[in-house]
């Protein structure tokens, strides 16, 4: 794994603002209450929260100040990236379910494990459904681990070979590669500015993200690359983007590109 930068809390908040902001300015959530962006000191955050995961600095930094769903709901209704959700760190309760990857989806005042996740470590997506993902940094060292949640870490033929940090458990997020937090989210950030994820949103249809597997489907050919010219060619994507009218004309275009009437 190449060397990491020493953890820099504000250019992790600045990667992931960034790309929430490219969803939002190609209109993907609803309102613009939508997405929280916390002040300059952080938003307020439940103390028996840090004390009951003996949460780091750090850990407590991003919570407070990276920008997120507001509510558990509006990160349900629109997936961050496909079939995975962003944590809402304004809900305690998704705060706690993202502490324990087995346990996510819980309620108020359920149980889940203080220690299956470390201290350091903070969860930003959790899979929503099985072809979603998990993307979990690591504040100490730097790493980030993203992963498609159902895929196991190593083959069944790797286990001889492969020495687990979690051995007691194949599917613990810390037995998956990690890589350089800053390179990962460089490249999701780049995903979407290059459009190659286009959100989708718009009245009369589920949010979603169209990605590359939109091209092949014979319902839909081609729906992305159709889309990405589009938005590059008649809307100025990304430098000269002309969002207010690409927000009024948005339906029409999605629906001609799925070719819906």
């Amino acid at each position: 794994m190449p060397t990491c930068e020493p953890f820099d809390a504000e250019k992790i908040i600045a990667l992931w603002t960034e790309l929430l902001t490219l969803q939002i300015d190609l209109g993907y959530y609803p309102d613009e209450g939508a997405i929280s962006f916390p002040p300059p000191e952080g938003r307020p955050i439940d103390e028996a929260i840090c004390r009951e995961f003996d949460l780091t600095s750090e850990v407590i930094t991003l919570i407070k100040r990276l920008p997120c769903p507001s509510t558990f709901d509006g990160a349900w209704d629109t997936p961050i990236f496909n079939e995975s959700v962003a944590v809402s760190f304004a809900d305690n309760t998704m705060i706690r379910g993202s502490r324990d990857l087995d346990n996510r989806w819980i309620g108020p005042g359920e149980y889940v494990r203080p220690d299956y996740m470390n201290p350091e470590d903070l969860t930003l997506v959790m899979e929503r459904d099985e072809s979603g993902y998990h993307l979990i940094l690591d504040t100490k060292a730097n790493t980030v681990r993203f992963y498609e949640a159902m895929m196991a870490p190593y083959c069944s033929w790797e286990e001889d070979q492969y020495q687990p940090e979690r051995p007691d458990d194949r599917m613990h997020y810390r037995n998956y590669p990690a890589r350089p937090a800053l390179e990962v989210l460089e490249e999701l950030v780049a995903k979407f500015r290059n459009l190659d994820w286009i959100p989708m949103n718009y009245e009369g249809t589920w949010p979603a993200i169209v990605v590359e597997y939109y091209d092949e489907d014979e319902q839909f050919p081609n729906a992305r690359t159709n889309a990405r010219n589009i938005l590059r060619s008649q809307f100025g994507w990304p430098d000269n983007f002309d969002k207010e009218r690409w927000i009024l004309q948005r339906k029409n275009i999605w629906k001609q590109v799925l070719n819906r009437r």
